[in-house]
């Protein structure tokens, strides 16, 4: 009876050690995945920025704007270049061309712009069509500077 008493506590002790060591890894595991989920939001976040702001003012009929010997008028380009927002340092707008042709405006699908709000940085897809580029439940963004 003292043997199997002494067998059991030998069990328990191994079997709580392994728990021990489980329960550590998977709080490890989870810590990590967290870490990494953060690290992709950002660089997506980011990605996303740079690749709009390299297309600022993008003109597709861009040509008309150079002056040639036949004296035809020097179209200007109509897509401003990244302009700030007057109200806030944490947003900013811009414009690229995205019609196949050119029409000489800005079309309200042609506006594009970021800013900072509640904790997330925000992607403005047209005229007043906000889409937050970050959860602020994983991450709260405190400042967006361009």
């Amino acid at each position: 009876m003292v043997e199997l008493l002494v067998g059991t506590t030998v069990g328990l002790v191994i079997v709580a050690a392994g728990t021990t060591v489980v329960t550590r890894h998977a709080r490890e595991n989870r810590a990590l995945a967290i870490e990494s989920r953060l690290m992709q939001d950002l660089r997506t976040a980011a990605d996303i920025v740079a690749r709009d702001l390299r297309r600022a003012g993008y003109w597709g009929a861009s040509a008309s704007g150079v002056r040639s010997d036949d004296g035809s008028a020097v179209l200007t380009n109509p897509y401003a270049l990244v302009t700030p927002e007057a109200a806030a340092s944490d947003a900013v707008r811009l414009s690229f061309s995205r019609d196949a042709s050119e029409n000489g405006t800005v079309d309200g699908n042609e506006r594009f712009g970021f800013h900072l709000r509640n904790g997330a940085i925000e992607l403005q897809l047209g005229d007043g069509n906000w889409q937050a580029l970050t959860d602020p439940a994983t991450l709260t963004v405190t400042a967006f500077e361009v």
